[in-house]
């Protein structure tokens, strides 16, 4: 139970790691014209934050489901990568080494790792039994 606090800030500064590197990601990709990037990444920044903020506010209700929303966001990931390196048409400039995808995604696992961490580490109240009402 003494570890919740430090998992608690891990998991949020995480969160907060992922929406930064994703919306500089996102403003910094040149598919797409100046006003399209920088929408994206407000948009990835609020969604995040969202998410975040739900996990500082009220852990016990949120951090396991964000947990479970962020693992399968990770699969997808791994699944999108492994997809990319097996292509014969890669694109020029992108690193596909597995060393450089671990080392993207890091955040991601440490945030879904601690969010999950939090359903088994979360302080609970335990409840005071009551007396049985006397009948009169």
């Amino acid at each position: 139970m003494k570890y919740y606090r430090f998992i608690h800030f891990l998991a949020v500064g995480a969160l907060i790691w992922v929406a930064a590197s994703s919306s500089l990601a996102a403003s910094t990709g040149p598919a797409f014209p100046w006003i399209d990037r920088q929408l994206r990444a407000v948009g990835i920044v609020q969604v995040w934050g969202l998410m975040a903020f739900a996990v500082w506010n009220r852990p016990e209700k949120w951090a396991f489901r964000m947990g479970v929303f962020l693992g399968l966001i990770l699969l997808f990931q791994i699944y999108l990568w492994s997809l990319a390196v097996a292509s014969p048409h890669h694109i020029p400039g992108l690193n596909y080494s597995p060393v450089a995808f671990v080392l993207d995604e890091l955040p991601l696992v440490v945030a879904t790792v601690c969010c999950l961490l939090i359903k088994w580490t979360y302080p609970r109240i335990p409840e005071i039994p009551q007396a049985p009402a006397a009948h009169s």
